[in-house]
C-alpha cells in the first residue's frame, strides 16, 4: 500500500511538473492549451485511469516519452492535433499500452518544418486504428509496408502533404474506404492497386497520370473528387495509338454503315423507277 501511494504521489508530482492539471476521473479529457511540452513516462495513470478520448491537441508537446501510456486503461481515441511531434522520434514503444486499443488517431496541422518520413517503427502496434489523420505534417514519404499492421483502418487524412503516393505505400490497407489526399504531389494513379476496398477518394489541384488500369481494382468507389486536377496520358505514344486505332475502327463502321445504307437506297429507287415504268 504505501508502494502504491508514494507511485501515485510520484505521479501526481510529475503531472504537475509537466503541465498536466489534476482532474477527476472522466471518459473524456481535454488537455488542451495547457502549454504542456512533453508527454512523460506512465502519465495517464492516477488521476486519468478513467479516460477513453484524451485531447492534447493545441499544445507545444515535441516528446512523447517511451512508456507514455504504459499501464494506461483502453484508449480508443487520442488528439495530438497541432503539436510538434517528429514524425521519427515514434516507435513501438511510443504506443505500448494503447497499441491494441487505439481506434482514432489525429496527428494533424502540425506544420512541421522538417521533411518527414513515416517507417514501419513510425506507428508499429496500432493494430486497431479505423482513422488516421496525418495531414499537414510536411510528409514526403512513406516507406513500403510501414502501414502494413493497419488492417483495419478505414479513413487515412493525408491531405497538405509534398508526398507522391506510389505503390506499395498503402500496402495492407485493405480495408481502406476513405483516403482523401488533397494539395498532395500525386502524379500517378498507380497506387489505388494496393487499396481494393477505397470508396471515397478527395484530391484536388496538380497534375499526374492516369494509366488505364488504375481503377481496375477500384472499381466499386462511389465517390471520387478529383477537382482542379490534371490528367495526363500514362504512356501517351501507346494511348495516342490506342485511340487512334479506335477511331481507324469507329470510321470503317461507319463507312461501312453509310455504304449499305447508300447501296440500299439506290436499289429501292430502282424498284421504284421499275415499278412506274411497267405501270
Amino acid at each position: 500500500k504505501k508502494k502504491k501511494k508514494k507511485m501515485r504521489w510520484l505521479v501526481f508530482v510529475l503531472a504537475a511538473a509537466t503541465g498536466f492539471p489534476d482532474i477527476p476521473n472522466q471518459p473524456w479529457v481535454d488537455l488542451q492549451f495547457q502549454n504542456i511540452t512533453v508527454v512523460p513516462k506512465f502519465f495517464l495513470r492516477g488521476p486519468y485511469a478513467q479516460v477513453r478520448h484524451l485531447l492534447l491537441s493545441n499544445n507545444p508537446i515535441t516528446t512523447i516519452e517511451d512508456g507514455a501510456f504504459v499501464g494506461a486503461p483502453p484508449l480508443i481515441d487520442l488528439s495530438l492535433y497541432r503539436c510538434k511531434i517528429p514524425l521519427n522520434t515514434l516507435s513501438a514503444a511510443t504506443w505500448q499500452g494503447i497499441n491494441t486499443s487505439l481506434s482514432a488517431l489525429f496527428f494533424g496541422s502540425s506544420y512541421l518544418a522538417q521533411a518527414m518520413r513515416v517507417t514501419p517503427d513510425t506507428f508499429r502496434g496500432l493494430t486497431a486504428l479505423t482513422l488516421l489523420d496525418v495531414s499537414q505534417m510536411n510528409i514526403v514519404d512513406i516507406e513500403p509496408g510501414s502501414l502494413r499492421e493497419m488492417s483495419q483502418l478505414l479513413h487515412l487524412f493525408l491531405n497538405d502533404n509534398p508526398i507522391n503516393l506510389r505503390p506499395g505505400m498503402l500496402a495492407g490497407l485493405s480495408q481502406l474506404q476513405n483516403l482523401s489526399c488533397f494539395d498532395t504531389k500525386l502524379h500517378s494513379l498507380d497506387f489505388l492497386q494496393d487499396i481494393p476496398s477505397l470508396e471515397l477518394m478527395q484530391e484536388t489541384g496538380g497534375s499526374y497520370s492516369l494509366p488505364s488500369f488504375a481503377f481496375n481494382a477500384s472499381r466499386h468507389i462511389s465517390y471520387l473528387d478529383l477537382r482542379s486536377v490534371t490528367f495526363m496520358q500514362h504512356n501517351a505514344f501507346g494511348g495516342l495509338l490506342e485511340l487512334l486505332f479506335l477511331y481507324v475502327i469507329f470510321m470503317a463502321r461507319l463507312s461501312i454503315f453509310l455504304w449499305k445504307g447508300c447501296e440500299n437506297a439506290t436499289r429501292a429507287e430502282n424498284r421504284h423507277t421499275r415499278t412506274h415504268t411497267h405501270a
